[in-house]
């Protein structure tokens, strides 16, 4: 399972991925939400696009 979040306080992107045993865990601070927006879309569409190659 992959979450990917945008601070409420504060512009920050999370990322947290669960792949059986292992959890990583990964925070991005950004200049405003405008950023951390763009940040978290194209994390989604990167991620994506990863996904569907092994499909």
């Amino acid at each position: 399972m992959i979450t990917i979040a945008i601070g409420i306080e504060e512009p920050t992107v999370t990322v947290e991925i669960h792949h059986k045993e292992n959890f990583y865990y990964h925070e991005i601070q950004c200049e405003n939400f405008k950023i951390a927006q763009e940040v978290a879309e194209t994390l989604r569409k990167g991620i994506q696009d990863k996904i569907n190659m092994y499909k």
